[in-house]
């Protein structure tokens, strides 16, 4: 029986926004030369004007257009590649209590903004001193006590189902099928493929666009 208390999960872009951004970024020449060959009647004086202004301010300061493309595209390069690894580090934690309190800050003082039961699958932020700062599939999280956590190798099935196969491959066999919000037990990767096990239904390997966390 697969484990049912466990809250339901969202499928999560890696880092939506910074991707927006650096696309956003690395296309602001293309679009400033589109609005410098339109001739738009009554403004096209002014266009022309504050564009000249902008190139002398480049040359002042020793920025060519080729050397200012290459800063636009490596600045790009590295937002998206800071926000890969951001993600990539994040460490996978399971409630071990009980019951566990997600408190707005880090100490008993703050209010508590609810409680979670045990096996409930989150994602550490930071650390300060004992109190972990957590996140989970949703985005939602707070505070709770490092006492209260278990550092485990864990992924929640992010799709509606999820099928297990025998071999990293989707022409391989169906072991078994994991429903939305399951917790499996990470035990290797190859390539997009994930190891897993679920206690009662066996090991497989399951596609990681299906699942979230960071084993």
């Amino acid at each position: 029986m697969f484990y049912e208390n466990v809250r339901p999960y969202r499928a999560r872009l890696v880092c939506p926004m910074a991707v927006l951004m650096g696309l956003a970024v690395y296309n602001v020449r293309f679009v400033l030369q589109r609005i410098r060959r339109r001739s738009l009647a009554g403004r096209q004086d002014r266009l022309i004007e504050y564009f000249g202004i902008r190139e002398k301010a480049l040359i002042t300061i020793g920025i060519s257009r080729k050397k200012e493309e290459h800063i636009i595209r490596y600045a790009t390069i590295l937002l998206l590649v800071f926000s890969l690894c951001s993600t990539a580090f994040a460490e996978t934690y399971v409630v071990r209590a009980g019951k566990a309190n997600i408190r707005h800050g880090p100490g008993t003082g703050f209010p508590v903004a609810w409680q979670v039961e045990k096996g409930y699958v989150y994602e550490k932020v930071k650390q300060e001193g004992d109190w972990i700062q957590v996140r989970d599939m949703d985005g939602d999280g707070g505070w709770v006590m490092s006492t209260l956590l278990r550092k485990k190798p864990v992924v929640v099935v992010a799709s509606e189902i999820a099928n297990v196969r025998k071999e990293p491959r989707t022409d391989s066999p169906i072991v078994f099928k994991a429903q939305h919000g399951v917790v499996l037990n990470y035990l290797d990767r190859k390539g997009d493929w994930l190891k897993v096990s679920y206690t009662g239904q066996g090991t497989g390997w399951i596609f990681s666009n299906l699942v979230w966390g960071n084993p």
